[in-house]
């Protein structure tokens, strides 16, 4: 825990060794369970120094290992960055562990299918499961209610760069949880969610194809090819903006799409794209704000029901999550008499 605390506050090992008032040595060999028992006042000063209580650092089941994670990430993501996002997450997801243990919450409705043993691959696994879920046909309109309502408790989380997009992880009862950066566009975050969904649903086990399959049940089940394919004749940047309009998807995810499903030559899409660079849209597109803001509600449930039905207390439920609570506070919000509000 004391790795996953040092990660979440961004420090290496020296840092913190400064900050607590010892040797890069001795940091290191609590960290390796080379000083088993550390003196009081040494743990007193590292509760201080990371700023979390005492128990914090003796919780177990901390850490989880990249491959049972699925990142949506630039390669250029510095490690640092990575680390204290990974820590933090792996945080976060404790705490949902024991919200959900103790609020006996159950996943459900959310099949696990296997590409390979599916007719049509990953697009067959997402017309299976819009079928399934009863989505009606056409664009989506409230994405993260209808993964919610599966079962994935789904956090819109602060990553502190731009280079992470998401990650979705099982928890240790088997819930999903799915973190987006909630610094980016609604429809970036739509096709996120889409293709970490398409993780938990395919990837049980991890294989080398996940990203382009994620990315094509992604497509599928947000862009279905039987109702979008007829909207793309013909493919212009203004046709673009307006089925964003529609669709709630990005220009790029829309061109994307039109060059999977074959409606659009290599040449144009080509020049599309170039189209799409000089006029800055690969930073940012038009009609950003037009997008409707969706927004979890699941993880706020299961604090208000700790608050409610459960009748703890902010300091109690701080307490159980291994927070002081000026953190708790921040995190999860500081006022149960008027109902849960998660800071964004």
């Amino acid at each position: 825990m004391l790795i996953l605390g040092r990660h979440s506050r961004g420090l290496g090992q020296t840092e913190l060794a400064e900050k607590v008032g010892v040797t890069q040595s001795r940091i290191s060999k609590l960290e390796d369970g080379l000083s088993p028992s550390p003196p009081e006042d040494l743990i007193a000063r590292i509760s201080d120094g990371l700023g979390y209580p005492r128990h914090f650092f003796f919780q177990s089941g901390a850490s989880r290992s990249a491959c049972a994670s699925f990142y949506r990430k630039k390669s250029t993501l510095p490690v640092g960055i990575l680390n204290a996002c990974d820590a933090r997450m792996n945080i976060q997801r404790m705490h949902i562990e024991r919200l959900v243990r103790v609020a006996e919450f159950e996943t459900k409705n959310l099949p696990h299918l296997d590409p390979d043993e599916v007719e049509g691959g990953p697009e067959g696994i997402a017309r299976q499961v819009r079928s399934f879920w009863n989505v009606p046909r056409g664009p989506i309109k409230n994405l993260i209610k209808i993964v919610e309502d599966a079962g994935c408790v789904v956090v819109l989380f602060d990553f502190g760069t731009n280079k992470l997009d998401g990650l979705s992880v099982f928890s240790n009862e088997g819930t999903p949880i799915i973190f987006l950066n909630k610094d980016f566009p609604q429809d970036r975050i739509r096709f996120t969610l889409a293709h970490e969904l398409g993780h938990i649903i395919m990837h049980q086990i991890p294989t080398p194809n996940m990203e382009e399959d994620a990315n094509a049940f992604a497509g599928e089940f947000l862009m279905p090819d039987s109702d979008i394919r007829a909207s793309f004749y013909p493919v212009t940047i203004d046709q673009l903006a307006r089925l964003k309009l529609r669709w709630h998807v990005s220009m790029a995810a829309l061109l994307k799409r039109a060059e999977t499903l074959g409606v659009i030559t290599d040449k144009s899409a080509a020049y599309l794209w170039a189209q799409m660079s000089r006029y800055g849209y690969k930073r940012q597109e038009p009609h950003e704000d037009q997008i409707p803001i969706e927004k979890p509600s699941l993880l706020c449930e299961l604090i208000a029901l700790h608050f409610t039905e459960l009748e703890y207390t902010p300091d109690e439920l701080a307490l159980c999550l291994s927070l002081n609570r000026d953190e708790f506070d921040k995190m999860y919000g500081r006022d149960p008499d008027k109902g849960l509000h998660l800071l964004a």
